[in-house]
């Protein structure tokens, strides 16, 4: 189906272009790096509390007793509101809401060059760019999304070092670092730049093989909830909706360990 949606596509191009019909370019570099900043944006302020719970779970050591803190997520979440209230899941929010709003600008707009680069010679003189990427193919989408693997981590990096070693601070216990600028500073005291790096990789094995999937998966399901004749970027929001869950299931279900 996706070969004769493609075909679809080229026929519809080029009746445009005989009709004169004005072609409009919607995978402009400036739409992905704005789309991708509120995106980030939206996605830390929701996704946050439920990060704070994942990485206190993860990093957890048994007491003096040889007990964990936290028996589940549930159980987390609320011993954390019980002790230290709302803020407590939101703690350490400022790094990624900075660094993931950059970074997701960055993601998209390097997915976004990563597909024009594989345009062949012929579909980028007779297409329109918006045409001749939906004539990738899904395994040209994969690599552009391990493309974004490479590179992401370099970023994130620092950003979830930081964020992680603030969220770990849990009330009751020593306090190590004030906020994000006090936390890099002193990393980077007692560790050096490099410090800011630790982890990287670990960071490329989990994000080339997650970015290839999430972005693999997230097309594959635009194409298939695609009508005949539909360019992917027309299709309900509530279809975008979906592909990108289902993108980001498949992510994480690749990359989690």
């Amino acid at each position: 189906r996706m070969a004769d949606r493609r075909g679809e596509v080229h026929n519809l191009e080029q009746q445009q272009q005989k009709d004169g019909a004005a072609v409009v370019d919607r995978s402009s570099g400036w739409r992905h790096f704005v789309a991708g900043t509120f995106s980030g944006m939206a996605g830390v302020f929701i996704g946050h509390p439920f990060d704070t719970v994942k990485v206190r779970l993860q990093t957890q050591r048994p007491g003096l007793d040889g007990r964990l803190l936290y028996r589940n997520a549930i159980h987390c979440a609320a011993v954390t509101l019980r002790k230290e209230g709302p803020r407590g899941l939101f703690k350490g929010m400022a790094s990624p809401m900075l660094g993931d709003s950059f970074t997701s600008s960055f993601v998209f707009g390097l997915y976004g060059a990563a597909r024009i680069a594989q345009i062949d010679a012929h579909d980028r003189r007779e297409l329109s760019e918006q045409a001749a990427l939906a004539r990738l193919s899904v395994t040209q989408v994969l690599l552009a999304g391990a493309v974004v693997g490479v590179a992401a981590p370099l970023i994130l990096c620092p950003v979830e070092l930081v964020k992680i070693r603030l969220q770990v601070q849990a009330a009751g216990t020593e306090t190590l670092y004030t906020g994000p600028i006090d936390c890099i500073k002193k990393t980077v005291q007692r560790e050096g730049i490099g410090g800011l790096q630790r982890g990287l990789t670990a960071t490329w094995l989990r994000d080339i093989p997650g970015f290839a999937a999430y972005f693999g998966a997230y097309e594959a399901m635009r194409r298939l909830m695609a009508k005949p004749g539909e360019s992917v970027d027309d299709i309900a929001p509530w279809k975008q909706l979906v592909a990108g869950g289902l993108g980001g299931i498949a992510g994480w279900v690749i990359s989690y360990p």
